[in-house]
């Protein structure tokens, strides 16, 4: 790829390398009696080994096979599931299970690696200078920048929140409150039972 770099104040060709993508969509069909999605040959050995490729994996429309599913999804090495509805096989990742949770760790690395590798936020290819300075493109570029930042904290957190240690701390906080409404109930009802023997 060739671009424009300053170098020594003037204006030079240059060349860099760089990955054609940084995203790709498994395909809607199966290799063998195996769900493409769910392929740990394909995902893991071809794509994410032979090729080297790091970036985020997206199944394509997951919403029509009760066959699809989640776990099988993250431990062949692919990292999202495209629905546009309720997943059809009704499970849910199951994170209190140490082997799921690292590969579900993994996914997420790599999607959020993907988002910060993106557009979304370097705004150009190395070394481009922005002459036209369109205020309508500025906010939308902040606006897709907060958008992307939020879907992955979002994921972050929908991780985190299933985390033992972090139920463990909510678990606790609502049985102090409670503990305390307790308290203060009885409390009142003391003070109110002392108010009527006077």
């Amino acid at each position: 790829m060739k671009y424009v770099k300053t170098a020594s104040g003037k204006y030079e060709n240059a060349e860099t390398t760089s990955r054609a993508t940084r995203g790709i969509m498994t395909s809607f069909n199966r290799v063998g009696a195996t769900w493409t999605g769910g392929s740990y040959a394909l995902i893991s050995g071809v794509v994410r080994g032979e090729w080297g490729f790091n970036g985020a994996i997206i199944t394509d429309n997951a919403n029509t096979g009760v066959f699809m599913d989640n776990e099988q999804m993250i431990e062949a090495g692919a990292d999202i599931k495209l629905l546009n509805a309720t997943d059809p096989t009704g499970k849910s990742i199951d994170l209190t299970n140490p082997q799921v949770y690292a590969y579900a760790r993994d996914a997420a690395h790599r999607y959020l690696y993907t988002v910060a590798n993106s557009r979304a936020m370097n705004g150009a290819m190395p070394g481009s200078v922005f002459k036209n300075h369109n205020g309508l493109a500025q906010i939308t570029g902040a606006v897709r920048v907060a958008f992307y930042l939020l879907a992955a904290l979002l994921l972050f957190f929908s991780v985190w929140r299933h985390l033992p240690h972090t139920v463990e701390r909510v678990n606790a906080r609502k049985a102090l409150k409670k503990a305390k409404r307790k308290e203060r109930k009885e409390a009142r009802a003391a003070a109110r039972a002392a108010k009527k023997a006077v």
